[in-house]
């Protein structure tokens, strides 16, 4: 029992890890990886706009990233130096507010150079550093004097009341309405066609509109990863999942439906989220597309394109 729990553990602190894609120094070169932690750092705090960099943190273009990512990136980074700073050369007196900050620092710096490298796209991994970060703003402000501290007061107050203000107007209202996200008014375009007890399966990049589809609509809706910890595609257990989950997708959909980048993938191994689906399932999803396209279940479930949903029902 022991050593499953631990081989467990082991397998979620590794998850994604042997992936070349989520190392972002790797796949995307040393330059493009800072730019691009850059800017999800940035939207930590301000919504940006929704590009392919922040979609797919795809290589830097000129005009892709606002110098202001890079700006605010420098006064997190001089931030920490100089507390750093601050604990070696003994600035700090008060003993009890030493060992906060090197517990804040500890907690901090890994997390800050990890995120850089590894998935330096994704916005919510930089959560790990924020609370540290944001604790050293405030003792800072804290051990200011107190006619400094008073400024100090009315501009966090303003900049705080700016940001709300900047993320509504910008982020909140554009994101929820069909006319300013394009990737809404898609799924609103295909909700009339999908019904309860419908599978919709997108492509690896289409994460984000599965998670719209699942919200918005009564199917279920799921998206197909090529690597996984927990199952690799080219082991010998690979068919008994497959099987298994075959078994669980037929038995449970009266449809099942390919997105159209689903549907042109060239990836012949798919591993599905676990957590996409409604419980009960097997705790570990995956198939061949090519044994889900002919799968002969002896029932009534189809497995059908997109397109050709949305055609013969327009027809």
């Amino acid at each position: 029992m022991g050593s499953d729990i631990e081989l467990n553990f082991l397998n979620w602190l590794t998850a994604y890890g042997h992936n070349q894609e989520w190392w972002s120094i790797f796949d995307k070169g040393f330059v493009n990886s800072q730019v691009i932690f850059s800017f999800s750092e940035f939207s930590l705090f301000i919504n940006a706009s929704l590009t392919e960099l922040n979609i797919q943190g795809k290589h830097y273009q000129p005009g892709d990233v606002n110098p202001a990512y890079v700006v605010f990136h420098l006064f997190v980074l001089t931030t920490i130096i100089a507390e750093v700073l601050n604990l070696l050369k003994g600035r700090i007196a008060d003993h009890r507010m030493k060992n906060i900050r090197i517990i804040l620092l500890v907690w901090l710096i890994p997390f800050f150079i990890f995120n850089q490298f590894f998935c330096a796209f994704w916005i919510n991994y930089k959560l790990f550093f924020q609370v540290p970060l944001l604790a050293i703003w405030t003792l800072l402000i804290l051990e200011s004097a107190p006619r400094e501290r008073k400024s100090w007061n009315v501009i966090v107050l303003i900049v705080l009341v700016c940001m709300g203000v900047w993320n509504v107007i910008f982020g909140m209202i554009p994101d929820s309405k069909i006319s300013t996200n394009p990737i809404l008014a898609e799924t609103y375009e295909i909700k009339p066609f999908l019904r309860d007890g419908d599978l919709i399966i997108f492509a690896r990049n289409e994460k984000y509109k599965a998670s719209l589809v699942r919200y918005y609509t009564e199917a279920d809706a799921t998206f197909f990863q090529i690597n996984s910890t927990f199952i690799l595609p080219g082991s010998d257990t690979f068919d008994e999942l497959s099987d298994t989950t075959l078994e669980f997708l037929f038995d449970r959909y009266d449809r099942i439906i390919l997105s159209g980048p689903a549907g042109k993938s060239g990836f012949t191994k798919w591993i599905f989220p676990a957590h996409t689906f409604p419980p009960p399932h097997p705790g570990i999803l995956a198939v061949r597309k090519s044994d889900l396209l002919h799968y002969d279940s002896g029932d009534e479930t189809v497995v059908m394109n997109l397109s050709d949903i949305m055609k013969k029902n327009t027809d």
